[in-house]
């Protein structure tokens, strides 16, 4: 071998290894960061992004959403499109659906209406087929066609699910089953963010910005630079999935830091848009005076009474339509005893000081107690908070309350089995 061969080589050699120890070095320093020997955050993470993208939830400006004029707001169709829900499009009634809610109904089947806020809408999204291959099961659903309806919303709190039934049955929609799972915005969003903007609690979500202002999406520069972000991170995360990068060790450690920064980024000009003084507050963005009981157990103790009093409302307008209505409590990773979170969940889906969970902590118990009533009095309530008791894998993807795919399944099954039961 002459000189210049093996000067080739070795610099082959050395080339390898120092690719070698470069991923070596990566893997380790990912390994000690995360705890997480597997790349399960690094998987996660995309999916969060690519698939629920549980923060399109947290939109601050809600420019991807249209004012309604009974329900507070819908999807606008003409903005939100179907890659920001996994292929799922907008109807024109503002839902994220892929056929209108209302058309005409065939005798063989069965109709179910999904509702609730993002965790519903992501059920829907991500489980709906979950669901119908559970509810076959049954020789009474085996041979039906099973068409499902979705009216889930992110941020939507009672009585807004109420109210989007009553609007599509007053249009002429039809419904066999209503299917509402919900609990954890009806407690948390009233409290967190409507009281301390001195808008009545039982006004949609973030109304004090929408009753004012609609704009288009980028009229808003601190919402132009966070959509802008946020696009840089779902660019990112497909690149890091379909391309050769995907393999790349010292790829993923670097995009999955970068990605957390963004991700911070957005959360903070989050928290100045909504720090915002230039809003005014009247009638039309507060609404009726509400009195703040004199501590925080009555304020959630209101809550969890409105919220079962719509719910009642949504049991009697159901049954008196010949429709059977099932109501679910969500689970939620804050409600103490109810998950042993895995190790990666405790890093990206548990913060002990997280202002939301300390309300839920707090307030699930009494949003129980007021299911437990509702049960008494025929309404067909059931608690879903332990449903993940026993299932030591992650399910929990953000520190607020949004599920994998694997949870939802989880979820199905057990709505499966608790309306096959009333059959």
């Amino acid at each position: 071998m002459n000189s210049n061969n093996k000067n080739i080589v070795f610099t082959a050699i050395m080339t390898c290894i120092m690719l070698f120890t470069v991923e070596l070095i990566a893997y380790f320093s990912y390994a000690i960061q995360t705890g997480d020997f597997r790349f399960k955050q690094f998987n996660t993470r995309i999916e969060s992004i690519l698939g629920t993208k549980a923060q399109e939830y947290a939109n601050f400006e809600k420019s991807d959403v249209s004012i309604h004029p009974y329900i507070g707001y819908v999807n606008n169709p003409e903005v939100v499109s179907s890659k920001d829900h996994s292929g799922v499009s907008i109807s024109d009634y503002g839902f994220i659906d892929t056929q209108s809610p209302i058309h005409i109904k065939n005798p063989n089947e069965i109709i179910i209406g999904i509702t609730g806020g993002s965790v519903a809408a992501w059920f829907f999204i991500q489980s709906r087929d979950d669901l119908e291959k559970a509810l076959r099961q049954s020789p009474f659903f085996q041979s039906k066609k099973i068409t499902f309806v979705n009216t889930a919303l992110g941020g939507y709190k009672q009585p807004q699910q109420l109210i989007a039934l009553t609007y599509l049955l007053s249009l002429g929609a039809k419904f066999d089953i209503i299917i509402n799972l919900d609990g954890y915005n009806d407690l948390v969003l009233p409290i967190i963010e409507n009281i301390p903007k001195s808008v009545n609690p039982y006004y949609p979500r973030n109304w004090y910005i929408i009753s004012q202002n609609t704009p288009a999406r980028n009229s808003n520069s601190i919402a132009k630079e966070a959509f802008s972000i946020e696009e840089k991170r779902i660019y990112l995360a497909k690149l890091m999935e379909s391309s050769l990068l995907h393999g790349n060790i010292l790829s993923r450690v670097v995009w999955f830091n970068y990605d957390r920064f963004l991700e911070n980024s957005i959360n903070r000009l989050q928290q100045t848009y909504l720090n915002q003084t230039i809003l005014k507050t009247s009638f039309a963005t507060s609404g009726p005076q509400f009195l703040l009981p004199p501590n925080e157990n009555d304020t959630y103790l209101l809550m969890a009474k409105v919220w079962a009093q719509a719910s009642n409302q949504m049991h009697l307008l159901s049954s008196g339509n010949g429709i059977k209505y099932f109501h679910f409590l969500q689970p939620n990773q804050y409600v103490p005893n109810t998950k042993i979170l895995s190790k990666e969940e405790m890093k990206m889906a548990f913060d002990s000081s997280y202002p939301l969970g300390l309300i839920v902590k707090n307030g699930y118990k009494l949003m129980q107690s007021e299911g437990q009533l509702l049960r008494r009095n025929g309404v067909n309530y059931n608690d879903l908070t332990g449903i993940f008791k026993n299932t030591p894998e992650s399910i929990y993807v953000d520190v607020c309350c949004h599920l994998n795919k694997h949870g939802n399944k989880i979820l199905a099954n057990q709505i499966a089995k608790t309306i096959i039961s009333s059959y």
